[in-house]
């Protein structure tokens, strides 16, 4: 049984530590036993309730060596939390496999991966080909040149989220256009809200934004302030909040009224929330940004339009409203393409696949030790 270590510096209730929760109950199927380490708690560690024998809570250096000591792990697979390398190389004696998983586009981040030069990495992972090239420009020549990229898809437990076009649509009232996201200006809240005057002006409809409640106070602040004296006030529902197990319960009520599933995001190494409305198979128009274009099939089950166009999302977003059997077709077409592509067991499979590679590459080195 290998034995892999996960680090990761938030505990959100976001689409990484859902992964992370799922590699934990599912890879010892595949012969690696997995723990989680997470710096700090910003409203997702109550989920990790049953797994608090392997998914553990601190920032300090101790503990992660201590970690490193006892449990004895084979690799450790590093997401998006570079602070991690002073604290092995003071652990000389541990020989194992050190991967890293790049999933932030966030400029700021892809700006730190030159604090790798002079480490040694076994493995990069990325969760799409948009990725493997989006991180390139910002490796180190030499890890960019010896170090492989795999690319691993995240998944969603598919289970927990049963079609939305089996429920019965309501009676009355105005089609839902919802948007998931974070409150910050990579996933562009501004544009859904520009987007949402312009649809307000043509048809009634609700508009909801889920997510970021836990996003920076300023930006917070400069969202309630965008709202003064625009019409999408009036039409706007705001959960800061949601807890991931009432997402299922949204998209159905979503769907049921006749409504779609609006991002905006200007940039994505993958799109879990474009994923999981998919999965529902809630009608989705999206922006062609990043990764998106690999998960969403434009015109078959799902609408893509050009980043930071409002004219033709909402012109999009109109047409698919007043057109139930479109958002049926795409609907459904979504659902079966996530439960084709990236549903657990696959993608788990994958990344399983790549860790013990990565343990036996390690394992065949002569050196055998960490640089």
């Amino acid at each position: 049984m290998i034995r892999l270590l996960l680090v990761y510096r938030y505990c959100t209730l976001g689409g990484v530590e859902t992964g992370i929760r799922s590699r934990l109950e599912l890879l010892p199927r595949h012969g690696i036993e997995a723990d989680a380490l997470f710096f700090r708690d910003y409203g997702g560690w109550k989920s990790f309730a049953n797994l608090h024998d392997r998914a553990y809570l601190s920032s300090r250096k101790e503990d992660f060596l201590k970690l490193l000591r006892e449990r004895e792990y084979d690799i450790i697979s590093v997401v998006d939390t570079l602070d991690v390398l002073e604290w092995i190389r003071e652990a000389p004696w541990w020989s194992g496999a050190l991967m890293f998983e790049l999933r932030s586009t966030y400029d700021h981040t892809l700006q730190e991966l030159s604090r790798l030069e002079g480490h040694r990495v076994d493995a990069f992972v990325v969760p799409s080909h948009f990725q493997a090239t989006n991180v390139e420009p910002h490796l180190p020549k030499r890890l960019r040149l010896e170090v492989p990229r795999h690319v691993v898809p995240n998944f969603i437990p598919v289970d927990q989220f049963p079609p939305a076009e089996r429920y019965a649509p309501a009676d009355g009232g105005a089609p839902v256009v919802a948007w998931v996201g974070r409150i910050d200006p990579l996933k562009n809240w501004s544009d859904f809200l520009a987007i949402g005057d312009r649809l307000l002006d043509r048809r009634d409809v609700e508009l909801w934004m889920v997510g970021g409640g836990r996003s920076a106070d300023k930006e917070r602040e400069r969202f309630r302030r965008s709202l003064d004296g625009r019409p999408v006030a009036g039409a706007l529902r705001w959960w800061p909040l949601l807890p991931r197990k009432a997402m299922p319960g949204l998209y159905r009520e979503l769907t049921g009224s006749g409504g779609i599933v609006l991002l905006t995001t200007r940039n994505e190494s993958f799109g879990y929330a474009a994923l999981e409305a998919m999965a529902a198979g809630a009608p989705l128009v999206t922006a062609r940004v990043g990764a998106l274009p690999e998960l969403v099939r434009d015109g078959v089950d799902g609408l893509l339009y050009p980043s930071g166009d409002v004219e033709k999302a909402a012109e999009l977003a109109l047409d698919l409203l007043g057109d139930p059997d479109r958002r049926k077709a795409l609907g459904r077409a979504a659902a079966a393409r996530v439960r084709e592509k990236f549903d657990p067991e696959r993608c788990l499979a994958t990344f399983a696949e790549v860790v013990q590679l990565t343990v036996e590459r390690r394992r065949g080195d002569a050196s055998g030790s960490v640089e």
